[in-house]
Parts: structure tokens; C-alpha cells; sequence
């Protein structure tokens, strides 16, 4: 890592602004492995594919804007670039800075986020005027609530338990938030008791009026950073619930845009799942079968889900780049229908762009897209579906200096997309005008089919038939299956003698070699 970081010039003052964006978004993926950061979701944007969604949302440098998965900070720093080539650099970096938010669970991506957006900002800053970035780690799914009795509550799953904290929204959208909150943080490591910390945040408190039953309140909520730090946590929590705070007083915006990350449900750390499942649940974004043919949910359409609900402003826009797929299988028919648990509309869908055959993501094999909605009303179909491929001297995985180059170099073809006839939001079909005519007298769900579907091939059953053998007499071996195989773990295990014209070598990919093979199951 030293001898790395020996080749980097870090001597800002000799680089323009618009050089600097991708130093530190370098820097995080070449330290952090890719297979490491995929395995988190995170994929991160190029900037001329982040330009090519600010034109696609019409964002003008008035807007505001949300990354609620920020990562190192892509899209804010094109957000920032924009709104200095609109003011000829006439602003200062709280201008600059102003309506501009940027949320990540990843603390190093964080800390990348707000090096680039403070080296963008290098010659704007005042001395005299200190800006808080506004970057916060925390979590876009399980963010601060505000409740109607004029407080902020948020609940943090810890090693030790799933801790409740409160503050007044007064505090939470005040400037002295961060200040209160690392006194705070100073007191509660010097092992001052409650009582104590509340007389010394006395004069910083006082300007808010709080009475007293609101004074008690914060006063267990230091109470429990107390009984954290005796457990050992060094007060670390401080920094992260004033974070938290922050991101969920976060008031609606005019733009969202970002790449939230495209994980599986089942490929959460099993304690997460569980502590997030209720918030996802009371979102209605779930179908009514989460797994079909091996599918299932994508926690980028959560993510979707929470941002149009609680950041996004009545006709807001926002623009993700999520997993085509959504679009076209069955776990993801509650995402489609853009709607709250009460049956009325969210948001609707304004487009979907779809970039497969450019594989714009650099080792990635998902199927990405640009989804473009509104918020409050009903998605009216058929939705344009622009399907972008390379143009001529182009390639897949071929990146672009700007998003105009992009949109000069490729081609595309624009087709219609809706839900098979017969349903509200089942499978989109995607075609021509004509071809949506046709299978308007193909297909309607709502009547009886005279064919029976099929599940197709899937891994429930493999802990059935991928078996261990052994010969027990001529024409016939004796076989053990392996229940801890497959997605079902509810399979018996089961010995038994059977004719050996049943078994054949099983060969998987990991198996399967240049010029070689090495059998081990059998199936």
C-alpha cells in the first residue's frame, strides 16, 4: 500500500478541479478488491454514464439533489461540477454545497466521497466560514424516522442489541447537530455520567426551549451511548448517530440519482435481513411469490422504494441504474407497481434505458439500466423502452470521455413496454406497437391457460440428486445424497443401492479445466 501511495501526487494545487474527480475513486478500487466491493453491490458509475442520466432527468443547477448510495461520490461531483460551469466558479463552496446530499453505508467510501468533493471545493472554502460536507454514513434503507410528536428515532443493530435512540428534529436539522453530538462523544469517553453531560450541553441546548420532558428524552439516549461505550465501543457511536441523524432529516428533494447496489436478498448477512425485513415489508415492494424459478428479490428496488417515499418531492424526479431484470420477472411484480401499502401510487415510470449490449460496468455480467420516475402518480403504459447498443468502431465495455461522445458513438432502438395483457404489473413485454397489438390477442393472464408452466432448471433439488457413489456389486453402487446442497436444507439424507446405468459424472465449472475435467459427484 505504501509503495502505491508513493506514486501519487497529492499536491492538489498543481491539478485542475475537474482532474482531481477521480483520483480518490481510483484510490478506493485499487485498494479495495473488486471481487470485494461486487460482493457488496458495488458498482461503480463512469462519469460520462453519470452525465448521460443528469441530461436524461433535464437536472439543472438550481436542483437539488440525493445519492442516498453515494459511494466515492460520483454524481454529487458532477452535480458540484455543473453548478460551478453555470456560475463561471462565482460561487463559494457553501453555495456550491447547498441542496446537495450524499448517503453510504461504506465507511471508506464515505471518507472517499467527502476527500474528492473537499479537493473539488479546494480554492471555494472560507476559513472563516466552516461548511459541513454534506456526506453521512448511514443506511438508506433503515434511516431516521420523524415522528409526530416532533422527534427523530432511530434503532441501531449492534453486537451487543438493537439500541433505540431519539433526538428533537429541531436538533436533528440544526447546524449545532455535529457539535452537540462529538461533545457528546468527548464526555461519554472521559466516562462522565448522564447527568453530568446534560448540565455541560446546558448553554448549546438552551437556545432550542426544550421543556423538560424533551430534555429526559435526550437524556436517554445518552444514557445508552453510555452503556455502550461500557461495553466497549469507545463512543464510537456518537459519530455514526449524529450521521444517521443527519441523512434522515434530510428534507424531500427536487432530483435522486445514484447506482444503489444490486445484491440479492439472500446474499445479506442473514442479522440484517432479519432486523431490515419489517421496513421492507411495510414498503409493499415484494411480490406476492418471492422466489420463482430461482429469482428473487434485488435490495436496489428497496432502496428505490425508500427513496421515492421519504426523499423525493411531490413531481421529483428520480433516475437508478438497477438490474434490468426487475422489468421482467415475477419476484419483482410488487417493485412494478409503484405503490404504497395502501394501493395509491408512489411514483410512475417516465422510461427505462437499457445499456446490456454496452456492459458499460467494468467486470460486471448483470443486466444494467437507467429507470427514470416521478413521484405521485400512476405509470402509464405502454413506457418508452430505449435500448442502447454500439455503434460503428464501438464495443462492449468500451468507455467514453464525456456523455455526448457516448450519445455520438452508439446507437439505439426504441421499443414499448408493458405488462402482460391480463395483468397490473406482471412481466413487461417489450416490443413495437404492432407487436404489442399482436399479444394483446396472444396473452391475457387473467383467463385460464391451456398449457402448463414449467419451473425449469434450479437448484431446490440438487441436494437430491448430486450424490456420492461407491460400486457395492457388479450392475449396481450404493448412493448417499447430500442435503446441505442446493437452496432447500429441509431434505433428508438418504442411503440407498441402486443400478448403476442411473448415475452419471457430474461436472460443474469449477471442475472443468483447459484440456482436463475431474469428475467428483455423481448425478
Amino acid at each position: 500500500m505504501i509503495s502505491r501511495l508513493s506514486g501519487i501526487s497529492f499536491d492538489v494545487t498543481r491539478k485542475a478541479p475537474e482532474s482531481i474527480r477521480d483520483l480518490f475513486k481510483g484510490m478506493y478500487e485499487v485498494f479495495v478488491p473488486r471481487e470485494l466491493r461486487h460482493a457488496l453491490g458495488e458498482i461503480y458509475t463512469p462519469d460520462w454514464l453519470a452525465e448521460h442520466a443528469f441530461d436524461t432527468l433535464a437536472w439543472q443547477p438550481r436542483n437539488e439533489l440525493l445519492d442516498p448510495t453515494c459511494g466515492t461520490g460520483t454524481f454529487l461531483l458532477e452535480a458540484l461540477k455543473r453548478r460551478l460551469r453555470a456560475s463561471g466558479n462565482g460561487i463559494s463552496a457553501a453555495e456550491a454545497l447547498s441542496g446537495l446530499y450524499g448517503i453510504d453505508l461504506n465507511p471508506l467510501a464515505v471518507l472517499a466521497a467527502k476527500v474528492s468533493v473537499a479537493v473539488f471545493l479546494s480554492r471555494k472554502f472560507d476559513p472563516a466560514n466552516a461548511v459541513v460536507l454534506p456526506i453521512y454514513l448511514a443506511d438508506a434503507i433503515n434511516s431516521a424516522t420523524e415522528t409526530n410528536d416532533g422527534f427523530f428515532t432511530h434503532e441501531l443493530q449492534t453486537e451487543v442489541a438493537v439500541m433505540r435512540f431519539e433526538i428533537p428534529s429541531a436538533l436533528a436539522r440544526s447546524d449545532r447537530l455535529f457539535p452537540i453530538f462529538d461533545r457528546i462523544r468527548v464526555l461519554v469517553t472521559a466516562g462522565t455520567d448522564a447527568t453530568a453531560i446534560m448540565r455541560d450541553l446546558g448553554p448549546d441546548l438552551s437556545g432550542f426551549h426544550f421543556p423538560g420532558d424533551v430534555l429526559t428524552r435526550i437524556q436517554r439516549t445518552i444514557e445508552a451511548l453510555i452503556d455502550l461505550h461500557g461495553r466497549g465501543w469507545d463512543g464510537i457511536w456518537c459519530a455514526i448517530l449524529a450521521d444517521r441523524f443527519a441523512a434522515g432529516a434530510i428534507r424531500r428533494v427536487t432530483h435522486i440519482a445514484g447506482n444503489p447496489p444490486w445484491v440479492k436478498w439472500s446474499h445479506l448477512p442473514p442479522a440484517y435481513a432479519e432486523f431490515i425485513k419489517p421496513l421492507c415489508q411495510s414498503m409493499n415492494v415484494f411480490s406476492e411469490d418471492r422466489y420463482v424459478g430461482g429469482i428473487e428479490s434485488d435490495i436496489s428496488t428497496v432502496i428505490t422504494f425508500k427513496a421515492i417515499m421519504k426523499w423525493l418531492a411531490p413531481s421529483g424526479k428520480l433516475g437508478f441504474f438497477i438490474t434490468a431484470t426487475v422489468f421482467s420477472n415475477e419476484s419483482s411484480q410488487g417493485f412494478r407497481r409503484f405503490e404504497d401499502d395502501d394501493g395509491s401510487p408512489i411514483a410512475a415510470v417516465l422510461g427505462v434505458q437499457d445499456f446490456k449490449a454496452l456492459a458499460p460496468f467494468e467486470g460486471v455480467s448483470n443486466h444494467p439500466s437507467l429507470l427514470v420516475v416521478e413521484q405521485g402518480r400512476r405509470t402509464e403504459y405502454p413506457v418508452l423502452y430505449k435500448l442502447w447498443i454500439p455503434g460503428p468502431g464501438t464495443a462492449p465495455g468500451q468507455q467514453f470521455e464525456s456523455a455526448e461522445e457516448f450519445r455520438r458513438s452508439c446507437r439505439f432502438k426504441e421499443v414499448l413496454a408493458r405488462p402482460v395483457p391480463g395483468t397490473d404489473s406482471g412481466p413487461w413485454l417489450k416490443g413495437t406497437n404492432e407487436q404489442q397489438r399482436v399479444w394483446e390477442t396472444l396473452f391475457d393472464a387473467s383467463l385460464e391457460s391451456h398449457y402448463r408452466a414449467r419451473k425449469g432448471i434450479t437448484t431446490d433439488l440438487n441436494g437430491v440428486f448430486f450424490v456420492r457413489a461407491r460400486a457395492e456389486r457388479p450392475g449396481l453402487v450404493r448412493i448417499q445424497n447430500e442435503p446441505e446442497i442446493g437452496r432447500n436444507r429441509e431434505i433428508a439424507r438418504t442411503e440407498l443401492v441402486i443400478e448403476d446405468t442411473h448415475i452419471f459424472p457430474l461436472n460443474t465449472r469449477t471442475r472443468i479445466k483447459c484440456v482436463c475435467c475431474r469428475s467428483g459427484r455423481r448425478v
